[in-house]
């Protein structure tokens, strides 16, 4: 099993995203799916090009950019997808 470790600079945008209540319950899901299934298909978990950077979708235009350390995930970024790439 893997520990989810989120950033600062995560926490910090997770805090201005979530004053929007639905986009609050929509990232709260996306986490959870991450800790609990990973491939679930709402995701769209897919490798970024870069040493073993990731991205998942919370929806359209909400991405989560993501990077694999032993057995730690580690949540780096998130917000609108032309912010995080």
């Amino acid at each position: 099993m893997f520990r989810l470790v989120f950033s600062d600079y995560f926490n910090k945008q997770v805090l201005k995203l979530s004053k929007n209540k639905p986009l609050k319950s929509q990232i709260q899901k996306a986490v959870g799916f991450l800790y609990s299934d990973m491939n679930h298909p709402s995701l769209h978990l897919h490798k970024l090009a870069g040493d073993n950077y990731w991205s998942v979708s919370v929806n359209k235009s909400i991405r989560i950019i993501l990077k694999w350390n032993n057995d730690k995930l580690h949540l780096l970024r998130i917000g609108k997808h032309e912010d995080v790439y």
